[in-house]
């Protein structure tokens, strides 16, 4: 049971890495500052410097805003990040 747990516990935190690695690689790419971004995702600047900080969980239901407003598929930021596969 414990190494479940542990197996749960790196697959979620190495989730919440990638997607937020992928969310900031993005917003570069856009050229938008944290600022822009929250507000077209629609959360608070705080909020998205979390998400980016890797300190909260984020629902499904913000990964497919932040999708939405950066015009990707929801699939692209939870893809592993090319440090990963080095």
């Amino acid at each position: 049971m414990a190494r479940r747990r542990r197996s749960y516990e790196r697959l979620r935190d190495e989730t919440r890495e990638r997607f937020a690695i992928n969310i900031r690689a993005e917003r570069h790419r856009l050229g938008l500052t944290q600022e822009r971004a929250a507000e077209l995702v629609g959360y608070s600047l705080q909020y998205l410097q979390r998400i980016e900080r890797q300190i909260v969980n984020v629902p499904l239901d913000t990964l497919c805003r932040f999708a939405h407003a950066y015009r990707v598929d929801p699939a692209d930021l939870l893809r592993p990040t090319e440090t990963e596969g080095a």
